[in-house]
């Protein structure tokens, strides 16, 4: 029991401390991007803000990672409407996605979390693969989403590990390029939270990889 406690200690005060971290660093930015509007030198701030855009990516997924993952609000959603709102929140998924998904396809969930997924696994796979798929079918009370890239794939050594926090491996399709390498640890957290399940596979057609999220609806 001692132990247990010990152990419960130093995960909540490291849990602690990277909240604090990260809401510090978040106030320390804000001020550098007031800062920047007062500079018209469009050259000299483009580069200064895209390293600010990457590092709240970064915080966002440090503040993700603490924070017990918590679903909160169910309702019945449209999914590919919620698809089509993830894609063309960003200009990369908008012109490397295509969409593969009946237009009535109801499943009831927390919204945000399902879109949450969603993106991780889309802008992880536009890190890797130039052209991405995403089809959605749901069968009785079963929602099945498969993200398909085609980028180099994943070994098959790496396929049980990059699910870990921090996980990193050193070759052509490094998982964290870009990012905290926290990005597919959240996204799993978030599916168990949905008492789904993810599994990955590599892509005959494309030679990349296929992400594949399972749901049942309650």
């Amino acid at each position: 029991m001692k132990m247990r406690r010990r152990i419960n200690n130093y995960v909540s005060q490291r849990t602690n401390f990277l909240t604090g971290i990260s809401h510090d660093l978040g106030t320390i930015l804000t001020r550098i991007k007031l800062g920047l509007e007062l500079i018209n030198e469009e050259k000299q701030t483009k580069p200064i803000k895209k390293d600010i855009k990457t590092m709240e990516m970064l915080l966002r997924e440090y503040l993700d990672f603490s924070e017990k993952v918590k679903i909160k609000n169910l309702s019945n959603i449209n999914i590919k409407e919620l698809i089509e709102e993830v894609v063309v929140s960003s200009s990369t998924l908008k012109k490397r996605t295509k969409i593969f998904c009946a237009s009535r396809i109801f499943f009831k969930t927390d919204k945000n979390s399902l879109y949450r997924i969603i993106f991780n696994l889309l802008e992880n796979a536009s890190k890797f693969g130039k052209n991405i798929s995403i089809y959605a079918t749901k069968k009785f009370k079963t929602l099945t989403i498969e993200i398909e890239d085609d980028g180099p794939g994943i070994p098959d050594k790496f396929k049980e590990k990059i699910f870990k926090p921090f996980y990193k491996i050193d070759d052509s399709r490094n998982l964290n390029k870009g990012g905290s390498g926290l990005g597919l640890s959240i996204t799993n957290e978030l599916i168990k939270k949905l008492k789904g399940k993810i599994t990955l596979k590599d892509s005959l057609k494309t030679k990349g990889t296929i992400f594949s999220i399972s749901l049942i609806e309650d």
